[in-house]
This record gives C-alpha cells, sequence and structure tokens, in this order.
C-alpha cells in the first residue's frame, strides 16, 4: 500500500475518507436531533447543506469541515454541555461555502453574544448575526464581500503547497501542540504563527519554495501526491516543536523551520507529514491496525512512551522518506551528504519500525498486506543503500531525536 508515491490513488482515497467523514457527519446529526441536543429542523437544514455539496464531484471537503466534524462527534458523545453550539459550527464552516459557491440551501449558525464567528477567517473575525441566527440570501449577499476578504487574508501565498496564516481551527491546533511541546520537555515553550513579512519570515518562505521545487524536480508524481492531501502549510515559530498534522486539522501540515535549515531538510517534513495524512484516509476507512493502543513496544523515533499506532505511523513515514532520499541521490539534484545521512537514519527507523510491528502488531488483512508490502520496499532500499550505517545515522541530530541504534531491525537479505 502507497510504497511508492501515487498521485491517482492518494486523490481517490482522501476522496474516500471525505466521504466517509460526511456520512459519519449526517449520522451524528440525526442522533442528535433525536437526542433533542439540535432541533430537528436545524438538523435537516444542516444534512441538507452537507449532501447538497458531497453531490458536486468538484467539492473538496477542507480543513475547517473535518475540525467541526471531530469537534462535534467528541462533544456528543462525551455528553459534552456544548454539543449543541458544537454542531452548529458546522453552518458557520459552511458559511463560505454558502457565501461564494452559491449553496442554495440556509443553514443554522453558532452565535455568540449577537455575532457569527467564522473558522475558515481569521481568528478574531466576526461578523454580525442574521435574525434568528438562519442565513437567508439577503443577509450572505450583505456579508459576502467581507467575508471573502477575510479568509483570503489567511492565505499568504499559492505555491506547489499554500501558505496559510492564523484561523480558528490553525490556532486551537497550535496551542494544543504548544501544551504537548511543553509537557514532553519539562518547562514552558512559545508557539505561534510566523510572521511571513520578518526577515526571517522571508527567508522561511523562501525556503519552503526551494523545497517545494526540489520535490517537484526530484519526484514529480510524489509533488502530485503531496498536493492531493495536503491543503495547506503553517509555518510556526518558538519552543522545541519541529513538525506534526493531526487528523482533527486533516489537510493542513504546521511546521516550524530554521532559516539555517536546508531546502532538503524542509522538504523531507513536508514529505513526513503528508504520508501521515495519507495513512489517516486509509486507516480511519478500514483499521490496519488492530491493537493500536499498545504500549509495550519500542519507538523507532521517539525516547518517550508511545502506542503502537504510533510506530505504524513513523513506519510507514520512514519509507516514503527513504524512498524519497533515494532518489534525491539517484537524480543528482545535489545536497548529496545530506540526502546519504536522511537515508541512512529514515532506512535505520524503517528496518526498527518494520520489527516493532512483526513483534507486536495485529492487524486486519489489508493491514498485514499493507506491513508486508512496506518490507518490500524496504528490501529494495537495502538492496540499492545496503544495511543503514551507524556512523551515518548519528550525524542527523537537529530535526529528529538521536536514534537508538542499539534497538533490534527487521533482518532482510540485500538481494
Amino acid at each position: 500500500m502507497f510504497v511508492r508515491p501515487d498521485a491517482h490513488a492518494a486523490a481517490e482515497s482522501r476522496s474516500s475518507f471525505a466521504s466517509a467523514t460526511v456520512s459519519d457527519f449526517v449520522k451524528v446529526l440525526q442522533f442528535a436531533a433525536r437526542q433533542h441536543i439540535v432541533e430537528a429542523r436545524e438538523a435537516r437544514a444542516l444534512t441538507l447543506a452537507l449532501e447538497t455539496l458531497a453531490a458536486a464531484k468538484v467539492w473538496r471537503p477542507r480543513s475547517e469541515l473535518f475540525n467541526a466534524y471531530f469537534a462535534a462527534l467528541g462533544a456528543v458523545k462525551g455528553g459534552a454541555p456544548d454539543a449543541r453550539a458544537q454542531l452548529l459550527q458546522l453552518g458557520n464552516v459552511l458559511l463560505e461555502e454558502r457565501s461564494g459557491r452559491g449553496l442554495d440551501v440556509e443553514v443554522p449558525l453558532r452565535v455568540e453574544a449577537g455575532q457569527v464567528s467564522v473558522p475558515a477567517a481569521g481568528a478574531c473575525v466576526r461578523l454580525g448575526a442574521p435574525e434568528g441566527a438562519f442565513t437567508t440570501p439577503e443577509w450572505v449577499e450583505q456579508v459576502s464581500g467581507a467575508l471573502g476578504r477575510e479568509v483570503a487574508a489567511t492565505w499568504h501565498r499559492a505555491t506547489l503547497l499554500p501558505l496559510r496564516g492564523a484561523t480558528g481551527p490553525v490556532s486551537e491546533a497550535v496551542e494544543g501542540y504548544r501544551r504537548q511541546t511543553s509537557a514532553l520537555s519539562g518547562r514552558a515553550q512559545a508557539l505561534a504563527a510566523l510572521d511571513v513579512s520578518s526577515r526571517e519570515g522571508a527567508a522561511v518562505v523562501a525556503l519552503h519554495d526551494e523545497a517545494c521545487a526540489l520535490i517537484e524536480r526530484v519526484d514529480p508524481e510524489l509533488a502530485r501526491e503531496l498536493t492531493a492531501v495536503t491543503e495547506y502549510v503553517v509555518l510556526l515559530r518558538g519552543g522545541e516543536f519541529v513538525g506534526a498534522s493531526t487528523i482533527r486539522c486533516f489537510g493542513a501540515t504546521f511546521l516550524n523551520m530554521q532559516p539555517s535549515w536546508s531546502a532538503l531538510c524542509f522538504a523531507d517534513h513536508l514529505v513526513h507529514e503528508a504520508a501521515h495524512q495519507l495513512l489517516h484516509t486509509v486507516q480511519e476507512r478500514q483499521p490496519l491496525l488492530l491493537n493500536r493502543h499498545f504500549l509495550g513496544a519500542p519507538s523507532p523515533i521517539r525516547s518517550d512512551p508511545r502506542p503502537l499506532y504510533g510506530s505504524f505511523h513513523a513506519t510507514f513515514v520512514f519509507l516514503r522518506l527513504a524512498g524519497f532520499m533515494s532518489r534525491v541521490l539517484e537524480s543528482g539534484a545535489g545536497q548529496a551528504r545530506e540526502a546519504e545521512v536522511r537515508l541512512h537514519r529514515h532506512l535505520l527507523g524503517l528496518l526498527q519500525g518494520l520489527k516493532v510491528l512483526r513483534d507486536d502488531g495485529e492487524f486486519s488483512p489489508q493491514g498485514r498486506h499493507a506491513v508486508d508490502a512496506w518490507a518490500e520496499g524496504a528490501r529494495e532500499l537495502v538492496r540499492l543503500h545496503g544495511r543503514p550505517s551507524e556512523a551515518l545515522c548519528r550525524q542527523l541530530d537537529w530535526d529528529y531525536e538521536p536514534p537508538n541504534t542499539a534497538m533490534p531491525m527487521l533482518q532482510l537479505e540485500a538481494a
């Protein structure tokens, strides 16, 4: 499964994941109406809006919709007192669709103190509420210009992978990463969106552009695959955080890149986070790893205890990264020494992760097929480059944790 880049398959997998999310959101709305969490009229309107958009083949659900789904699902399942407000937030997410695409459906909106928040716009942007808290053609026309400008202001530039600034869901995700990084480091961390207009911001943006150009030059199919699963990149500054992505804000990649790092380093992390998102599109529809919460296995990338699902993801990510670095070396695109170091570090993680999965993983038939395919991919990389060099692996210590070279690897023949 996805041993090599396949943009068409990635787009199909993302589309299937999005369809499943929309279908499940409808079920959550119907359940909420039966439980009188929302009014039947509200549930019908939101369901009709979702189904109308889903029927449009060109529609691509955005990160804000996934964020609204997971927030609403958690609130309803947990019996949260704000479950109704979380469900109605879907109307606020669909407001941009209602305004920009002529969606002929009136949707209920989450209203706070007479104001409508707009998740797709800046975190602090609010609109005056319509009468009755349902959209009307007149109200939408009245606010569409301002709404469009505010949403557009969150997009910094359009390259292979567009850059985006703070929105409501983005700010929520960044705060979550800040808390997590603080807990792991044992001290308070600062983390915020990078000011791309600053000197440092301009340098990081230039690195982003160079990294995107490198990926397109070395592996055009991989570049197309990245655009299929990555909606935008958020550049950050502060703390010991390097990069992440979350299914709760699916399609968004969060990176804290230093101006002194190379374009190859930047490209590494773009590929890294896209691999996570690609695996999410499969695992969330048809579970591959059945004992995802198992805690007894070591991790091939981090020293802190992690559920086996983290190592499952890491193994796939290492496969994609080792394959990319192999193609960088084959292409002669430059930065050969760093590419070789990264290749050996990622190949080590891949073989260690495969050993962990073979020893402790419980898989569905599809999951077993996937891991077997990853092992064949690893076998090909070992055939091309030999087994990981401990000396080279240890040289990559600025954007990844130093490797545990004592951790056993899956034994594969080179030929």
